[in-house]
């Protein structure tokens, strides 16, 4: 069962909304382009595996939460998907990432990435991000009493086209999966675990707690790339081609480039919804005004 849905983050939605705001002269547009197109890949290769979980979503004892964010006294941690069934918890780091070759050292714990061309990437390795995940949730566990719970993890790499290598000796390679192979991974796992730790009601309170608990995380993406609200791209997006701003009159919105004319409400919504990302949940009449460029006419 589905407890908490996959959409996109609260991240991910706000460089949606940056993306055509953001002047591309500006020096560090080459660092939100990286990072907008990291975040899209990601979220492109979370979606990959729900195919392979449905499978353990058809059961009502198997609760599946997507992009769960959970607070520590010191600061906070992620999990791409976790699986909460009455006999153990499963949480699942997912990486989309391309290239000929994955090459993944258990003496460096780093991942070796090439490419096509030839260049290559290092990364940390993913297994020891989604071990220290772990941790961090069966010390959370523990403070809200629920220390007999076996948490198992799983690396899924969603990109089919790089091939996986392991170095000789590492010791987890079967925690390194292919989307393909999530299912069956997954039943795996069910069949090492014969004794029940959560009765109903315990698998019940968890649940909430796990909801209830969950901080989503608001990022300030202009402080992020040093950029001033007066820096960046205002007014109304035109919904077909994409120029910025439309003009208002006559009780419309009108677009000098490609001459639409619209007067539709979600068009508005969506822009504010933008604004809200990116500024301010509230916005003042003077705001809207200088945001949407909707200036008072002149006294005659």
């Amino acid at each position: 069962m589905i407890r908490k849905p996959r959409k996109p983050s609260l991240e991910l939605l706000t460089l949606r909304a940056l993306a055509p705001r953001f002047p591309q002269q500006y020096p560090t547009y080459k660092y939100f382009e990286k990072d907008l197109g990291r975040a899209e890949s990601g979220y492109k290769g979370e979606q990959s595996i729900d195919y392979y979980l449905n499978v353990a979503a058809r059961s009502n004892h198997n609760l599946i939460y997507h992009h769960l964010r959970l607070l520590t006294p010191e600061s906070a941690f992620q999990i791409d998907t976790l699986t909460l069934t009455p006999k153990f918890i499963l949480i699942i780091e997912i990486k989309y990432l391309g290239g000929v070759m994955l090459e993944f050292n258990h003496e460096t714990n780093q991942l070796k990435q090439t490419f096509q061309d030839h260049s290559v990437e290092m990364h940390d390795c993913p297994l020891l991000q989604v071990k220290r995940q772990a941790n961090h949730l069966k010390d959370w566990l523990n403070k809200k009493g629920y220390d007999q719970i076996p948490v198992e993890h799983l690396v899924v790499m969603t990109h089919r086209s790089p091939e996986l290598k392991f170095s000789n000796g590492f010791p987890e390679c079967n925690r390194i999966i292919r989307s393909s192979f999530l299912d069956f991974s997954i039943s795996e796992i069910e069949r090492k675990y014969s004794h029940t730790v959560l009765k109903s009601h315990e698998l019940s309170n968890l649940d909430f707690t796990l909801l209830s608990s969950h901080k989503e995380k608001s990022p300030n993406v202009l402080q992020k790339y040093n950029l001033h609200l007066d820096q960046v791209k205002k007014g109304l997006l035109c919904p077909k081609c994409l120029t910025l701003p439309m003009l208002r009159e006559k009780k419309s919105w009108y677009c000098k480039r490609c001459s639409r004319r619209t007067n539709e409400r979600e068009e508005l919504l969506k822009a504010l919804q933008e604004f809200s990302l990116l500024v301010s949940p509230t916005i003042k009449n003077s705001e809207f005004r200088d945001f949407f460029g909707v200036y008072p006419m002149p006294d005659m």
